[in-house]
């Protein structure tokens, strides 16, 4: 009986050190981050043509605290995401409504907050499966960065060796950056509101290495719309002064219609060059002419919780200009100085970007901004970004003696803190 009892004992105390092992593994790839960022923003348009119309302008001043837990694996397999996100309106002042696009908050509202969460799944060292709501960054599914992010109620699988990446994404409702309210992406009824419910469905992967990477993404929206996405990219370094970037990105945007399918396809490419404190680069992009069913290559998932599309994604965009109207031609030159040596983590830049000819009229655009980045080398965490744009768009029909002659400018201000609690 004795030994009996001594074996039970070492087999309870093997049983508890086991769990306190899944534990510690549980706890020890934990982490949570905290960011605040406070956000200054001022949009402006105005029209000096054949139908003048007065400035109108909108201002706002707001507070923004995001907060992200990431678990390590229970048993090595088992994980879980939170993150909370707030908004918080300080000052808000326009004229005559100001412009349309202004839509930090809904109206009426001063503040709101939203929570994403998801559990993770690790199959294998190489493969995770994700479902939940959660924030996405993928190509697209990514909305423009003004304000809290659009949050998606999603699964996804992710497989990376290394060298081949590999993914896909079910996408069934979404939040707009305004509101915390989850809807179905689908088609909607006109007249009832209803929603036929369609998800979105997006495959993709990509092959890189250091210096190269071939990138391709596909997503459909049954019987609504689809997007197509090839991206490849290569850098080349001379010597340790001076290296080149080059990319080129191709991709098809599809709708379906009353009198049949249409699709619009655009075509850029980039080149970049550093050297020493200096980049440079020149950006080309052309998007075919098409239906009325497009207005510009950006993403938008019926029924449109998803917007915005002067992000990174396109070569071409600026501040204010996507660059991806159909049927132009757009054509970017930005021009970048880092003063580390004055100013340790200081960065400057400049731009100049032309769209000519779109929606098949003479429709041309010119575009110019400055943006700056600062990292605070005496505190890891605090960055400074901050950007101005202006944009004019002249559009001349001489058979209606008409002409559009808009202005719209914008100017962003964000600091942002980071820290990593643990």
């Amino acid at each position: 009986m004795a030994f009996s009892k001594t074996k039970l004992a070492c087999l309870i105390l093997l049983a508890c050190n086991a769990e306190v092992t899944l534990a510690n593994d549980f706890m020890d790839g934990s982490h949570l981050e905290f960011e605040t960022e406070s956000l200054y923003l001022k949009k402006s348009n105005e029209d000096k043509g054949s139908s003048p119309q007065a400035e109108k302008w909108t201002e706002d001043i707001a507070q923004l605290l995001k907060l992200h837990y990431s678990s390590g694996y229970y048993n090595n397999v088992l994980g879980l995401d939170a993150s909370y996100y707030g908004i918080g309106k300080i000052n808000s002042t326009n004229n005559s409504d100001g412009p349309a696009y202004n839509d930090l908050f809904k109206d009426g509202d001063s503040s709101f907050s939203k929570y994403a969460y998801s559990v993770k799944i690790k199959a294998s060292d190489d493969l995770e499966f994700k479902a939940g709501r959660m924030e996405s960054f993928h190509p697209l599914l990514k909305s423009d960065s003004d304000g809290l992010p659009v949050l998606l109620q999603m699964a996804q699988a992710d497989f990376d060796n290394g060298f081949l990446s590999l993914h896909g994404l079910w996408v069934e409702k979404g939040s707009e950056k305004n509101t915390n309210k989850f809807v179905d992406f689908g088609s909607r009824d006109r007249q009832s509101g209803s929603v036929d419910k369609k998800p979105i469905r997006i495959i993709g992967g990509e092959v890189y290495g250091n210096n190269y990477s071939v990138y391709f993404s596909y997503g459909n929206q049954e019987d609504i719309s689809n997007y197509l996405l090839i991206a490849a990219s290569y850098s080349y370094y001379i010597n340790d002064a001076l290296y080149m970037d080059f990319g080129t990105k191709y991709r098809r945007k599809g709708s379906k219609a009353e009198l049949g399918d249409q699709h619009v396809d655009m075509i850029s490419a980039q080149i970049k060059t550093t050297y020493n404190n200096i980049d440079f680069a020149l950006s080309a992009s052309k998007v075919e002419e098409a239906g009325e069913a497009f207005g510009t290559m950006g993403v938008s998932w019926a029924p449109g919780i998803i917007h915005g599309c002067t992000d990174e994604s396109f070569y071409t965009s600026g501040i204010i200009s996507p660059g991806s109207h159909y049927g132009e031609a757009t054509y970017k030159a930005e021009l970048g100085y880092s003063f580390d040596n004055v100013i340790e983590g200081l960065h400057l830049s400049s731009y100049y970007l032309i769209g000519k000819e779109f929606y098949n009229i003479k429709e041309d655009e010119n575009e110019y901004g400055f943006k700056l980045r600062y990292y605070a080398p005496f505190l890891e965490g605090l960055k400074l970004e901050a950007h101005y744009g202006k944009q004019n768009i002249n559009v001349n029909v001489a058979e209606w003696d008409w002409e559009m002659d808009q202005y719209i400018e914008e100017t962003k201000v964000n600091l942002t803190y980071t820290a990593l609690f643990f």
